[in-house]
């Protein structure tokens, strides 16, 4: 029931965790000199994080075009 009240709310909130949280993985990549690792999670972090902040109507139409080859 709370869940139905606030499912816009929550779902930014979990969002906005999420990026935070890649953020950090990063930073404790880099500090602990996993080197390797931090370059590959900080790109594929960023690239998720911008992709997951972008409208989902977009990024539904992005995904179907680059797995499907159709233009978009």
């Amino acid at each position: 029931m709370l869940v139905r009240a606030f499912t816009k709310t929550i779902m930014h909130v979990t969002l906005i965790l999420s990026i935070l949280l890649n953020i950090g993985i990063c930073i404790y990549y880099w500090y602990i000199g996993y080197t390797s690792g931090a370059i590959v999670f900080t790109i594929l972090a960023g690239a998720l994080s911008a992709l997951s902040t972008t409208p989902t109507l977009t990024f539904c139409s992005v995904l179907r075009a680059f797995l499907l080859g159709f233009p978009i």
